[in-house]
Parts: C-alpha cells; sequence; structure tokens
C-alpha cells in the first residue's frame, strides 16, 4: 500500500504543468506563432534572470522545434545566465534553440553563464546555428553543457564554446566550425562523453596556465589552421604550454633505442612492437585512448580530411587504456591492438593523470608481423634492443626527416627507411615469444636489481617477525610447577 502511494505522488509531481518530466523546472514557452520577436527575446531575458520560480531551480524552454532567428539589431548583449555567490542550488537550463542572422551577425556571444554559486549550473540539449560566438562558461562554480549542438558560420573567426570556468564538464557536446571549437583558459575542464569537435580551425585550444584538460572519450577530427589543405594533429589539439609533454615513439637502429622526434610522416612498424614512452609520475596513473586517423571503408570518417587526428574509436579493445606507473617500473606494459586494426593509420591520446591530456600523437600502424603490440615503457632502458630470431636485421639508416610544419625534423642518425607518401618503416627489432626476447642490458640489470631488492626486504621482514615471535613466547612463556613427591 505504501509503495503504491508512494509512485502515485511520484506521478503526480511529474505531471503538475510548468515541470518537465526529465528535470525539475518552470516550462517558458517561445512560440513564433504567437510571440513577436522582441517578445521572445524578453521572454528569454526575464526567464533566465528569475531562474528561481516556485522553489524550481530550472528553466526549460519550449521553442515547438523553430530556433529564434536573431541579429546584431535584434540584440546587443549576451543572453546572461548569472548565479551569485551564496547560492548553494544546482540549476538547470534546457530546450533554447537560437539562429544567427549572417546577414546582420551578432559578434559578441549568443548565451554568456556566469556561475558564482556552490551549486552545478547544467545546460542541457541547447541548439545555436551560425554563430561567431556561441557559449561563454565564467565564474569560480561547476558548469557542464550536455547533449548540445553549437554550429558557426562560415567564416571560422570565433569560438563555439569559450571556458574561462574551472572544473567546467562538455558531456556529448556536438561543436562545428568555429576558429576554436573549445577555447579552454581555466583548469580541470573535461570534455568526454561522445562529444565530437569537428570542422574547426583549432579542435581544442588550450591555452597557456590552463591545467590539467583531461579530453577522453571524444572525437576530434577535420580541423585544420591553414590554407593549403595539409591538416595536422596539432590542429586537433593544440597546447600552447611547452611544459606539457606528449607520447614519444621509439624504433631500434643498430641494437639500441632510438627517438622518433617530432615529424608528421606515418611511423609503420613493420616487424615490432610500437615502443612509446610515457613519463607517468610516480604513484600515479596515466590514461592512453587509440583512435583510427584515416578514412575507413564503412565511411567512419568524414573523407581524408580526418587525417591526422582522433576519427573513429576502435572496436574489440579496452579503450582508454589505464597504465599504473608502479607497473611500469617493471617493464613494457603491453596492449594489443584488434587484428581487424591492423595496418590502419592509428593515434594516442595521452592524458596525464598531473598535467592532463597532452595532444594527439603521431600516426602509427602495426603490420600483422608486428603482432599488433603496443608497448608503454617509462624509460628507452626498457625498451628490448635484441631479438628472439637469429640474424634479425637491423634498421638501415634514412635521410632526413622532411618537415611539413608540424615540427622540427629528425637529423640523419637514423631511424628506419622512409617510404612511399611520407611513410617512415620502423624496423621495430621484434622479439619472440612472451617475454619479447632478450632486453637491453641496462633494462635488464635495472629490472633484476629491483627484483633482488624485493626478496632481500621480504626474508629481512620475514626474520623480524620470526624473531619477534620467539621473544614474545620465551617472555609469556609459564613457569613449571614443582612436582610434589
Amino acid at each position: 500500500m505504501k509503495r503504491t502511494l508512494s509512485i502515485a505522488i511520484a506521478i503526480f509531481f511529474l505531471l503538475l504543468p510548468g515541470v518537465s518530466r526529465a528535470q525539475a523546472c518552470n516550462t517558458v514557452d517561445i512560440d513564433s506563432d504567437i510571440m513577436s520577436k522582441s517578445a521572445m527575446i524578453t521572454a528569454i531575458e526575464d526567464a533566465l534572470s528569475d531562474y528561481q520560480q516556485g522553489g524550481v531551480y530550472g528553466i526549460c524552454f519550449d521553442m515547438h522545434d523553430e530556433a529564434l532567428l536573431l541579429g546584431a539589431a535584434d540584440i546587443s548583449s549576451s543572453f546572461l545566465l548569472e548565479i551569485p555567490e551564496g547560492e548553494s542550488h544546482d540549476v538547470y537550463i534546457e530546450g533554447l534553440m537560437l539562429d544567427n542572422y549572417t546577414a546582420n551577425p551578432v559578434s559578441h556571444e549568443f548565451i554568456k553563464v556566469v556561475n558564482n554559486g556552490s551549486g552545478t549550473v547544467t545546460i542541457d540539449n541547447i541548439s545555436l546555428s551560425d554563430i561567431k560566438n556561441g557559449l561563454l562558461l565564467e565564474g569560480g562554480g561547476k558548469t557542464e553543457v550536455k547533449s548540445s549542438t553549437i554550429a558557426g558560420d562560415t567564416s571560422k573567426s570565433g569560438n563555439c564554446i569559450e571556458i574561462a570556468s574551472a572544473g567546467a564538464v562538455l558531456n556529448g557536446v556536438q561543436a562545428s566550425g568555429c576558429g576554436d571549437g573549445v577555447k579552454v583558459d581555466a583548469d580541470d575542464v573535461s570534455i568526454t562523453n561522445g562529444s565530437v569537435i569537428k570542422g574547426h580551425k583549432i579542435g581544442v585550444h588550450i591555452m597557456s596556465g590552463a591545467e590539467k584538460t583531461d579530453v577522453s572519450g571524444s572525437l576530434i577530427y577535420y580541423n585544420d589552421d591553414g590554407d593549403d589543405g595539409n591538416l595536422r594533429r596539432f590542429d586537433g589539439i593544440r597546447i600552447e604550454d611547452d611544459a606539457l609533454h606528449e607520447i614519444v615513439f621509439y624504433d631500434i637502429v643498430d641494437d639500441e633505442p632510438v627517438p622518433l622526434l617530432e615529424g608528421e610522416n606515418i611511423i609503420e612498424y613493420e616487424a615490432g612492437p610500437a615502443y612509446l614512452l610515457m613519463d607517468i609520475p610516480d604513484g600515479k596513473t596515466g590514461v592512453v585512448e587509440f583512435f583510427i586517423s584515416e578514412e575507413d571503408e564503412e565511411g567512419g570518417c568524414d573523407a581524408v580530411y580526418s587525417f591526422k587526428q582522433a576519427c573513429t574509436n576502435l572496436d574489440g579493445m579496452t579503450n582508454p587504456v589505464s597504465i599504473k606507473s608502479s607497473v611500469m617500473a617493471y617493464g613494457p606494459v603491453r596492449v594489443t591492438i584488434p587484428p581487424e586494426h591492423l595496418d590502419k593509420t592509428v593515434v594516442a591520446v595521452y592524458t596525464d593523470p598531473d598535467r592532463g591530456t597532452a595532444g594527439i600523437s603521431r600516426q602509427f600502424s602495426l603490420s600483422e608481423n608486428s603482432g599488433g603490440v603496443v608497448a608503454f615503457v617509462s624509460s628507452p632502458y626498457d625498451i628490448p634492443t635484441t631479438s628472439g630470431l637469429a640474424g634479425d636485421d637491423a634498421a638501415p639508416s634514412m635521410p632526413e626527416e622532411e618537415d611539413d610544419g608540424g615540427g622540427s625534423g629528425i637529423g640523419g642518425d637514423g631511424i628506419g627507411t622512409e617510404g612511399g607518401d611520407g611513410v617512415i618503416e620502423a624496423a621495430g627489432g621484434v622479439a619472440g615469444g612472451c617475454g619479447g626476447g632478450g632486453a637491453s642490458l641496462a633494462g635488464d640489470s635495472f629490472r633484476t636489481v629491483a627484483l633482488l631488492m624485493d626478496l632481500w626486504w621480504n626474508l629481512l621482514l620475514v626474520g623480524v617477525i620470526l624473531g619477534v615471535r620467539k621473544a614474545y613466547a620465551r617472555v609469556h612463556r609459564e613457569p613449571r610447577r614443582p612436582r610434589h613427591r
């Protein structure tokens, strides 16, 4: 009986007029059939200003499936949602649909959210079209934008989303066609959960001083900051802080690990694992995601313009991959790329636990002979340098790598042979068997010493415990009673 009554009460409140079934909010009707443009603008401004009505901290705009078309002559400032200090309630905004009149475009942000309260502001299911500058997030409180679409105009001159609010979250956001898709100018920003950032000059632009940006579970591609049509990975995720680092790829040359430094050519591992160096802080866990970066046969990417960026998820594997520094201390951590993705062009996105996402890696591919193995190491000395197969060929030297603007080229110390279409064929020096063949002397010595030290400490600990127990037994041994004759 009590359960039935509780369900009835819940249904009653969900069906109250003016309350959304998805989220508690007051419904604001924006109907162009019965309202003038100025009346609709005033209704939106008033609703955002008075976001709390009747104890409900939310607004659901009912636009009747029609965006409100606005030009510079219609609005002189942004639609403003401002949460003052001392406000502890969460605030929810849903359903706003605005379209920029391109013949007389609005140059400022269409929507500005300033959250100075202690609660979370959630912007859900909004749509902004043909904008120069779409959404600006400011303030010290947390703001989340979810399930929303923001599309720029043909000029690509502004920001679809600008974030100057620490801890902001973009959750399943679609942003396309702006100068900067997402401009990040605050700490601890997350872009996650199926967000798609494509068709901008720069996809995600992380400004200097913005720390711990987390770009995960999102596709970032077809971003081109140039007129030559040659897309670069730095146009996908650009970081203005030189302190952030990237994954470093390695090859084996004359039984020595050699870094494959900056450049835009594809690194093609023909005979061995792709060795990736990551400097994960002690006691922390780094996260790596893999993506296809080329057009696939099923059309999963937008033509060839996705080249060098994160276009399609890899199916059939755990992605992202979490890697603990404590595990890497004992040697390479290996993951396997599924067979259906071998010989495809892949990129990795590494997120450092302290410094945030470090950008899109160089492109690489693994042949069937490589076994599809990607091995993460914390030191070049952990990279095997001899093969389990006798007579394995070392990597031949190559001319200086051609630089197309994505970074500095490499000197002629020898990295592999340069193939057609800007491909570096890395020899890899793969070791056979489960153990991966012989390791470098320094790497083997390090792991041997580490294991011996662990064994020594364990034996010492066992000895101490046994000694303490023996001493305790002697002290507490019950004295013998004298015999009675």
